[in-house]
């Protein structure tokens, strides 16, 4: 993988929606607009073993264990500039890209009905 090669290599993110042609998901298929603001949005990895989000904060947030949880995943995800994943991987970019509570809280706020909060 090139981030273990080069230090404090950036990674973009593209909302799959921005990402789709046809059921076919990838950055071909995004516009050049798309790319830049991904690219303005792109984070570096976080090489310390950063532990502000634990699984409590998952299921605190609704992020894990509900019928939404993928959903509000995949807004928070894109809000944040750390794409769509996995519970895990979503606890893991969390933390690997430096992504603080307030900005975390603001996102849910922005993007998330107060009443699924």
């Amino acid at each position: 993988m090139i981030a273990s090669q080069i230090e404090n290599c950036k990674h973009a993110f593209i909302p799959r929606d921005k990402a789709n042609s046809k059921g076919n998901i990838g950055v071909e298929n995004a516009t050049p607009e798309d790319i830049r603001e991904a690219l303005k949005n792109a984070r570096a990895e976080i090489t310390d073993n950063r532990t502000e989000f634990s699984n409590e904060d998952m299921i605190y947030y609704q992020l894990v264990g509900n019928d939404n949880a993928s959903k509000r995943r995949g807004k928070l995800g894109d809000e944040l500039g750390i794409g769509y994943c996995s519970a895990k991987q979503f606890l893991k970019r969390l933390n690997n890209y430096g992504i603080s509570r307030e900005e975390l809280e603001e996102a849910i706020e922005k993007y998330l009905d107060v009443e699924e909060v």
